[in-house]
C-alpha cells in the first residue's frame, strides 16, 4: 500500500495538491490500525463458537472479496466523494477480516501439532 500511496491519492483525491493527496492515501492506511484489533475479537468469539476451521474459512473469504472489490472501485472523476468512502470502507474489512486469517492460521497450526 505504501509504494501505491501516490497513484491512490491522485485516483481518489484528485482535487488537492499531490502533498495532500499522499497525505490523505496513508491516512486510508490508519484505518487498518482501528480495524485489525475489532477483527481479532470477532473472529475469536466466532473461533470459539464454530471453530477454527470455519472461522479461517470466513476471514480468507472476507479478505478474498474485499481485495478483489478494492480493484473495481472507480476513481473520484467517476462518482465523486463516493470513491474515497468506498476506498475506505474496503480496506477497513479487508483489514477486519485480515486479522482474524493470521491469528486464526496460527491458532489452527499450534492445535494440530
Amino acid at each position: 500500500y505504501g509504494f501505491l500511496a501516490p497513484l491512490i491519492g491522485k485516483t481518489f483525491f484528485p482535487s488537492v495538491s499531490p502533498l495532500y493527496q499522499l497525505i490523505l492515501a496513508y491516512n486510508v492506511y490508519i484505518i487498518t490500525f482501528l480495524a485489525r484489533p475489532l477483527g481479532g475479537l470477532f473472529f475469536s468469539k466466532l473461533t470459539y463458537r464454530y471453530g477454527p476451521l470455519n472461522a479461517l474459512f470466513w476471514s480468507l473469504i472476507g479478505v478474498a472479496m474485499a481485495t478483489g472489490l478494492m480493484g473495481l472501485i472507480p476513481g473520484a472523476a467517476q462518482i465523486g466523494l463516493m470513491a474515497p468512502c468506498l476506498l475506505v470502507s474496503i480496506r477497513f474489512v479487508q483489514s477486519f477480516c485480515a486479522a482474524g486469517e493470521s491469528a486464526i492460521a496460527g491458532y489452527y497450526l499450534i492445535e494440530k501439532c
